[in-house]
């Protein structure tokens, strides 16, 4: 089952924003979206509190919401793609 997912990478799959209802993956610790070219992060990603590690590193993230600081996870790399 789906929901029971505890780590999945989405690394160079060209992503360009995380779907709300990845929240749903209520037992998921390790999250990575590793080169892709994400700009912004949904409201639903803070709300996985198990969530342990986000990485986010080589995207096109900006500015990062006030709510990452309900986020528990180490978040890994907020260095700009150069695409």
């Amino acid at each position: 089952e789906m929901k029971s997912l505890i780590s999945v990478s989405f690394s160079n799959n060209k992503i360009k924003e995380i779907p709300e209802h990845i929240s749903k993956f209520e037992k998921l610790q390790k999250l990575i979206f590793y080169a892709n070219y994400i700009k912004e992060l949904p409201e639903s990603l803070f709300k996985i509190n198990t969530l342990e590690e986000l990485d986010l590193y080589y995207n096109e993230i900006e500015i990062l919401p006030p709510s990452i600081a309900q986020l528990k996870a180490i978040v890994i790399g907020m260095v700009p793609s150069t695409s």
